[in-house]
C-alpha cells in the first residue's frame, strides 16, 4: 500500500480474503486503508484513482454494513424456512 503513502499517514490496512477449501486464500480484490487523518482520507477520496504497476484502483469511501436482523421469539431462521418449502 506505499501507493497510498502519498495521501498521508496510514494507520491501518485490510485486505480482506476467503479460505478456500486446500487451506488456500484468495483475496477479494479490495482493501481497507484507514488513515490517521480526515484530511488524509478526503485527499484520496479526490483524487478517485491509482495506477499501481498495470491496474488502476478505484478509491471510495466504505459504508458500515447493517447489522444483520436476529430472530426473536425462538422461530425458525430463514435457512430453515427455505428448507421446508423445497
Amino acid at each position: 500500500m506505499n501507493v497510498m503513502k502519498k495521501f498521508g499517514k496510514i494507520e491501518k490496512v485490510k485486505i480482506p480474503y476467503e479460505e478456500l477449501r486446500n487451506g488456500r486464500h484468495r483475496m477479494l480484490g479490495f482493501a481497507f486503508v484507514t488513515f490517521d487523518s480526515a484530511a488524509a482520507a478526503t485527499k484520496a477520496l479526490e483524487e478517485g484513482e491509482v495506477n499501481v504497476e498495470f491496474t488502476t484502483l478505484e478509491i471510495e469511501r466504505a459504508l458500515k454494513r447493517a447489522a444483520p436482523q436476529r430472530e426473536r421469539g425462538g422461530g425458525a431462521s430463514e435457512f430453515e424456512q427455505l428448507k421446508r418449502r423445497t
